[in-house]
C-alpha cells in the first residue's frame, strides 16, 4: 500500500480513527483484530524496558500499515 496517494487509501477504510500524540493504540500482548493504516504523521513502536523507559523499537510513517499480521492471523496473534 505504500505509494497510494491518502484519497485511495481512504477509500479502503470503513471506520476512521484519530489519534492524539502519545496515545496508545494498543498495547504488546493483546489480540488484535484490525489494521491500521497511517494517513499523516508517524507512529512509533515501543516496548517498555526493565527500568521504566520506553524503547522504540519501529516507525510506522504516512502510507504504511500497523498490525495487518493481525487480520492474517486472527484469534491467534498477539500485537
Amino acid at each position: 500500500m505504500h505509494g497510494l496517494p491518502p484519497a485511495e487509501l481512504e477509500k479502503l477504510m470503513t471506520n476512521r480513527r484519530n489519534v492524539a500524540p502519545r496515545e496508545v493504540i494498543f498495547l504488546e500482548g493483546q489480540i488484535g483484530d484490525v489494521a491500521y493504516v497511517v494517513l499523516k504523521g508517524e507512529v512509533q513502536v515501543t516496548v517498555n524496558e526493565s527500568d521504566g523507559k520506553q524503547l522504540v523499537i519501529n516507525r510506522i510513517n504516512a502510507g504504511e500499515i500497523l498490525g495487518e499480521i493481525a487480520l492474517l492471523q486472527i484469534g491467534r496473534a498477539h500485537v
